[in-house]
């Protein structure tokens, strides 16, 4: 197979993409995961995604980092000798095989998986669970701008729903795993609610936490708060924009947050890795300060970041 980038696939109508499957590269419209794979008889999957700025990966060693602590914590295995370095370097090659597929002003995001392999017997075949060859996946997709324009258009919207976040005595809330079905149904919870809206998860406890593409930071008197950390995903983006919050001189801090303190704030933001940092216009219906003031001085130190206004990127017409 030829390893030149200039692959297509007419029945598809569009490029189709290099994929990193346990050791080789091949066609997207190759790749395959065996109906008995764990990571699809039992959700055991690790997941990570990076995307590009400028067509390079922005924060890729911490979002590598955070795959392959989950890996480890959740006792899923890797391919032998995948280290992060060998990780880096496949991120690397598969945006130089697919980049020049695409127009040349698409961004990239860059998605890792990794599963313990087959489960021999659901298909009648020797092996029982962690038995099988571990499976590492790397793929990519553009940044699907037409999904997120309205956030930057609008703002987003937030509803609370019935759903609440798995406890983490049963599976650790700092896991990015694919095992989500509490946000499938948490999802369609918010959609028939408020079409376009985005579930806002909570605790056992009521406490709020997060949303499935993005952690959830809270904005009053000066005051940035997050949900603690040892209830949410640690969000890669929600370091850099904790950063870019000290750096305005806003105080930040981490608590316990209800859902009457969450309804008093004056501004809400959402940070998450495709789309940077994006404000919210109403959560449960009641409208918040859209666009804040915060989330706009954000945007700019973004923009000194990555080179690129946020805002004005999502809503271009090429």
């Amino acid at each position: 197979m030829s390893d030149s980038p200039s692959m297509s696939d007419p029945t598809l109508g569009r490029p189709d993409p290099w994929v990193y499957q346990n050791g080789k590269w091949i066609p997207q419209s190759a790749a395959r995961i065996q109906l008995n794979d764990a990571g699809f008889v039992q959700g055991a999957t690790i997941t990570d995604l990076i995307r590009t700025f400028g067509g390079k990966p922005f924060l890729a060693a911490e979002h590598v980092g955070r795959f392959h602590l989950g890996c480890l914590r959740s006792g899923i295995p890797l391919p032998k000798g995948t280290t992060p370095q060998s990780l880096n370097l496949i991120i690397e090659e598969i945006l130089k095989k697919n980049q020049p597929l695409y127009d040349p002003k698409e961004e990239f995001a860059v998605v890792l998986l990794a599963t313990p392999g087959p489960v021999g017997f659901y298909l009648g075949e020797p092996g029982g669970f962690g038995e099988g060859e571990p499976s590492l996946i790397v793929h990519t997709f553009p940044v699907p701008r037409t999904r997120y324009v309205s956030w930057f258009e609008d703002g987003a919207k937030l509803r609370l729903v019935e759903t609440r976040q798995v406890p983490g005595v049963c599976v650790p809330e700092g896991l990015k795993t694919r095992s989500r079905m509490h946000w499938w149904l948490a999802e369609r919870q918010a959609r028939a609610q408020e079409p376009g809206s985005l579930a806002l998860m909570q605790h056992i406890d009521g406490q709020i936490t997060e949303t499935a593409p993005a952690n959830v930071l809270f904005i009053k008197n000066g005051v940035c708060k997050s949900p603690p950390m040892a209830h949410i995903l640690p969000g890669v983006t929600l370091g850099r924009v904790k950063r870019m919050i000290l750096q305005l001189g806003i105080e930040y801090k981490e608590g316990p947050i209800y859902p009457p303190e969450a309804m008093e704030a004056e501004e809400i933001l959402l940070a998450g890795t495709i789309f940077g940092v994006a404000g919210v216009s109403s959560l449960d219906g009641k409208r918040m300060q859209w666009p804040g003031p915060v989330y706009q001085k954000i945007i700019g130190l973004w923009e000194n970041d990555v080179g690129v206004n946020l805002s004005q990127w999502f809503q271009q017409a090429w």
